[in-house]
């Protein structure tokens, strides 16, 4: 894992520029799955410290689809009997939800 901090500024991507998703041209045709992957990078090398501090290991899912509500309740619902299970739902748009 890397910082993505230090990724962004390396690539002279400003907070400006994060925040009203105006990522420079230069990043790269994938510059909003690179924006994801290092948004991901961030939550993982947090929650991760977290996890091997409570003994507990953490999992990654992705899906292209607007279905990723129904497969974290499919998952849970699946493992319950056998693990608690936190569901957490990230995403690189400009709106939050909660459900």
């Amino acid at each position: 894992m890397l910082d993505p901090a230090i990724a962004l500024s390396l690539l002279g991507v400003s907070r400006e520029q994060l925040e009203t998703y105006k990522v420079p041209k230069h990043v790269g045709k994938f510059n909003q799955t690179l924006i994801g992957q290092l948004l991901e990078s961030l939550v993982y090398q947090s929650l991760i410290i977290y996890a091997d501090a409570n003994d507990a290991q953490l999992y990654h899912f992705r899906d292209a689809k607007d279905q990723y509500v129904e497969h974290l309740n499919w998952f849970e619902d699946t493992v319950k009997d056998e693990f608690q299970v936190t569901k957490v739902l990230l995403n690189t748009g400009p709106y939050a939800y909660t459900r």
